[in-house]
């Protein structure tokens, strides 16, 4: 499911950013939802 801009600027570590750049980010987000305890990556995992 693809992020809105109005989610996106609720998230406080993008909080301050500017409807330019939160639109740049959008692109890039998606939500996505893990169960309760499941891993979502491991130490030394690499992005992507």
């Amino acid at each position: 499911m693809q992020v809105t801009v109005e989610q996106l600027g609720q998230i406080s570590l993008f909080s301050g950013l500017d409807l330019d750049r939160l639109t740049q980010l959008q692109i890039h987000a998606v939500v996505k939802q893990y169960l309760r305890g499941e891993i979502i990556f491991h130490e030394g995992d690499r992005p992507w």
